[in-house]
């Protein structure tokens, strides 16, 4: 019996071993995938972001820095499948910052991707160029607005561990 349970733990140990390193290889792809269609997704959410902008009369500057006015990210999912909601996102946010206060607020798409689909895929590299480039964009808006709860979390949890500073206020702390 001593011996049939050594073969039975050994062959386990072997298996659970085998099955590691199966989702290593698998993680790896998969990672490997997600990081070749980033960048195609990204820009295709930074092409909807300017001709979003573009419609409502508020062309962004060349690559896609905000300046001036609320920098509203969007999401980047909202913005290739779903252009009329980042619109409506666009102008609920107008109304929310500068309505109450009767002030005009200009509201601008923020292109690009927070990064988080690489963080998920185990880029982590890549998350943190993606994360590097969105501060950069954003860094001279006068407000900024994150609507997808994903980015929001992104920038909230995930920014700071990597050391990437994002202007954020609460929006109950802002003054009128």
């Amino acid at each position: 019996a001593k011996v049939l349970d050594d073969a039975r733990e050994q062959i386990g140990a072997r298996v659970v071993e085998d099955l590691r390193r199966a989702i290593a290889v698998v993680a790896a792809l998969g990672a490997r995938d997600v990081a070749a269609r980033f960048e195609a997704l990204e820009a295709k959410a930074d092409d909807a972001a300017a001709q979003i902008a573009r419609q409502r009369g508020r062309p962004l500057p060349a690559g896609g820095t905000t300046s001036g006015g609320a920098a509203v990210l969007v999401g980047c999912s909202y913005l290739r499948d779903a252009p009329d909601v980042a619109t409506d996102a666009l102008a609920a946010t107008e109304v929310l910052l500068g309505g109450a206060a009767g002030r005009s607020v200009p509201a601008h798409p923020v292109a690009g991707c927070c990064g988080l689909p690489l963080l998920h895929a185990g880029d982590r590299e890549g998350f943190e160029r993606a994360a590097r480039r969105l501060a950069a964009r954003v860094r001279s808006a006068s407000e900024f607005v994150v609507v997808d709860p994903g980015c929001a979390r992104a920038l909230l949890v995930e920014y700071p561990a990597l050391g990437v500073e994002m202007k954020t206020v609460p929006i109950g702390a802002r003054g009128a």
